[in-house]
């Protein structure tokens, strides 16, 4: 490296620019007025290389992210207007719910008076079978229970002619008799 009065200058010779080699690695500080190397300036353009890379990668992120920032914000939007929702048909349901409790209530009261309007019915019916006459596959039949005769009463007086087909009662008969 040649003495210049106004600056240090590596030009030999003819040559107006020289290669000055053999530079030891300066120190990288704020204060510092060491000469840099080719290494040196070599791994901060690496260095820069990377960061744009990274920057850029880091730009496209940023774009994927505020759209799915803003895609979140409205599905937050719809969540909580479905929620909204949801609670009001809960509130909705907790009341119809009460109200099918008190209808089953009311509904297990009928279904008892009825079972005991059937047991009713049949106690009446099985009454009424006592007092009618019995289908028998051959002709009807007046036996009821373990008795084989039974009398039939209440019988209204029939017609009597030639060609009628009326029960008559006692007292018809009696009176034909007499």
């Amino acid at each position: 490296l040649l003495w210049n009065g106004t600056a240090f200058n590596a030009a030999h010779g003819t040559e107006t620019t020289s290669t000055i080699t053999n530079v030891k690695a300066g120190t990288l500080s704020d204060d510092s007025t060491d000469a840099v190397n080719g290494s040196q300036l070599k791994d901060t353009n690496d260095n820069v290389a990377t960061n744009t890379t990274n920057i850029a990668s880091n730009t496209a992120n940023i774009a994927t992210n505020t759209s799915n920032i803003a895609d979140n914000t409205a599905n937050i939007a719809t969540n909580t207007s479905n929620i909204a929702d949801n609670t009001a048909n809960i509130a909705t349901n907790t009341s119809n719910i009460a109200g099918n409790t008190a209808n089953i209530a009311t509904n297990t009261t009928n279904i008892a008076a009825n079972t005991t309007s059937i047991n009713s019915l049949n106690t009446s019916v099985d009454a009424l079978e006592q007092d009618a006459m019995l289908w028998n596959g051959t002709a009807f039949n007046a036996a009821h229970g373990t008795e084989t005769t039974s009398t039939i009463t209440n019988v209204k007086a029939g017609t009597l002619s030639d060609d009628s087909t009326d029960a008559v009662n006692g007292s018809q008969l009696k009176a034909t008799n007499d």
